[in-house]
């Protein structure tokens, strides 16, 4: 039901535009709803699922550290093990993966780690 009711959720419309870049590290926990509420303040959003221990995850955030300002999306990086809930919703079973939402609907995944190049050509 939880899941059902998020992609609802995901599926309507935010209204706000981008600003500004940033990178938040998401801490609210398995709450869906606190996702979704985080997801809809902006108009394009990068969630990153990585793992701590994960040595492509640890690349990857460094390449995304980089091309920041390049693609002008905000950044959530997820824990995928700590916020298993959210995992499963998404189906993430390997780190690192990337799935860009616009208005609030997930657009496209990257799987696995690349080069700045790579990801700027993917994100845009």
């Amino acid at each position: 039901m939880k899941k059902v009711l998020l992609i609802a959720l995901l599926n309507m419309l935010a209204f706000s535009q981008v600003t500004y870049c940033k990178i938040i590290e998401y801490n609210k926990g398995n709450d869906t709803v606190e996702l979704y509420k985080t997801l809809t303040q902006n108009k394009k959003i990068i969630v990153e699922f990585y793992s701590p221990t994960c040595e492509p995850c640890k690349r990857m955030s460094v390449t995304l550290n980089e091309i920041q300002d390049k693609i002008k999306y905000d950044i959530i990086k997820i824990n995928y093990r700590k916020y298993d809930n959210i995992s499963e919703l998404y189906d993430i079973n390997s780190v690192p993966r990337i799935i860009v939402f616009e208005n609030g609907k997930p657009t496209k995944q990257i799987r696995g780690d690349g080069d700045e190049k790579y990801l700027i050509e993917n994100l845009k």
